[in-house]
């Protein structure tokens, strides 16, 4: 193959036979107003899930808006961008037809060429960080505990229109998709494999906890019965409690405004929904902790999320030491245990395994959103052992945390590397460092 060099440092080396054009010259954005009301199906676009109704978002987000007319369509096959977010993976191919944040741009092929070879373009990490230059104020700065902070700003149309990327002809484009749905698919197919064993560990992790938080370690010990289904039986000497007791407060964060300077940061259900802390989700405010105080994080406080379907019931324990001052947002519940961090810790196991439960306690709000209905929630009875347990127990289960956590940990190390592979693989042929086999009509 016979290479000519491309004139962008993130594309390198392309075919002779292909072209390198502007984009605006192969794609077309469709700016289509919802006037008059086209669809009433809410559409979201995320780096995980890609497009996807907003009842099925993970991990929260901006409320939806009221008027349907203030959003814009997306069509079947659409090319979506969240034009704050392109450069963390907000890019997405869509199989519904909705509406979409006015924030979105939609993109579609102009014939003969095949929207899904840029789709796979875009979707691409080396093309995403190409673009840290192209934004309007788009900066990386460092918190005061060294953590480096993303702001988010707009990659502009009219700038993206311009970029020049790789073009071939629109037969090989086919062939390109066709391949590469073909070994993505399989690759996914591997990742959800993967995926199912680290749900079964984490189910096993739950039915352990769940045993040992309302039958302890004795195996011996005379039970009773507490006629909550959830519980069933505890030791004799146990006793139940509503959560509302045991706590020295239960409040909700804050509903901060956000601002594009490094501020005081902002802990979303987002930053802890997937198990871990993730800095690269915080979020910056000019609210001031000090008038903002129940909103305020400290350590050894749990953290719930207390909205959304597929997010309510997260938890995470705080046990960190950074030098930053956290508050919480308004979709977070804080509870703070009122005597000892074996309590607080206790509390976090109960409320850890207890999804279902929780998911008993929702209610529907104004905006059709699922909420964790506060009320129910301090009122949920849970077992409580005596102090001289405690220790014991909490040590316990946090030994077999850490050897479930150490065995899902090589497990995502495993869904990185096909992450990676992935991401060279669409890299190596949409820019035609490699060719695909046997190219041709099919």
């Amino acid at each position: 193959m016979i290479l000519n060099n491309g004139n962008k440092e993130w594309i390198g080396e392309i075919p002779e036979n292909w072209q390198l054009k502007r984009l605006k010259y192969v794609l077309i954005q469709r700016n289509e107003n919802n006037i008059p009301i086209k669809s009433r199906d809410i559409l979201s676009l995320t780096a995980k899930q890609g497009v996807i109704p907003y009842s099925e978002k993970e991990g929260g987000g901006n409320k939806p808006k009221n008027n349907f007319a203030d959003y814009k369509l997306a069509y079947p096959g659409d090319i979506v961008m969240n034009s704050m977010n392109i450069l963390s993976g907000s890019v997405g191919i869509s199989k519904y037809f909705g509406c979409v944040s006015p924030v979105y741009y939609m993109l579609k092929a102009i014939k003969p060429n095949h929207t899904k070879y840029f789709y796979y373009l875009f979707a691409n990490r080396t093309f995403q960080s190409s673009l840290l230059g192209i934004g309007n104020g788009i900066l990386v700065k460092k918190s005061s505990s060294g953590k480096l902070n993303t702001i988010r700003m707009r990659v502009p149309i009219e700038k993206l229109n311009n970029l020049l990327i790789p073009v071939p002809k629109p037969d090989v484009q086919k062939n390109i998709i066709k391949f590469l749905d073909k070994k993505c698919n399989e690759i996914d197919e591997t990742k959800q494999n993967i995926q199912e064993e680290i749900n079964k560990i984490e189910e096993y992790r739950n039915s352990r906890i769940t045993e040992v938080i309302t039958k302890g370690l004795d195996k011996k010990v005379e039970l009773k019965d507490t006629n909550i289904n959830w519980i069933g039986k505890i030791p004799q000497e146990w006793k139940i409690e509503k959560i509302k007791f045991l706590t020295k407060s239960i409040n909700k964060g804050i509903s901060p405004n956000y601002i594009e300077t490094v501020a005081t940061p902002i802990i979303t259900q987002a930053v802890f929904s997937q198990g871990v802390f993730n800095y690269q989700q915080v979020r910056q405010s000019t609210d001031s902790y000090e008038l903002n105080s129940k909103g305020q994080v400290r350590r050894n406080d749990i953290l719930l999320a207390t909205t959304g379907g597929g997010v309510l019931g997260k938890t995470f324990y705080f046990d960190s030491e950074t030098n930053d001052t956290f508050l919480a947002s308004a979709d977070v519940c804080i509870i703070r245990p009122n005597e000892s961090a074996y309590l607080s810790k206790l509390l976090y196991y109960v409320i850890k395994v207890n999804y279902e439960t929780l998911n008993g306690l929702m209610s529907t709000g104004s905006t059709n959103q699922i909420h964790l209905n506060m009320m129910a929630f301090n009122n949920m009875y849970i077992p409580v052992m005596p102090k001289e347990k405690q220790k014991e127990i909490v040590d316990y289960l946090d030994k077999i945390d850490e050897e479930i956590d150490e065995i899902i940990i090589q497990k995502n190390n495993l869904l990185k590397k096909l992450n990676q592979y992935k991401q060279s693989l669409i890299y190596e042929y949409v820019t035609g460092k490699k060719q695909v086999p046997n190219v041709g009509e099919n």
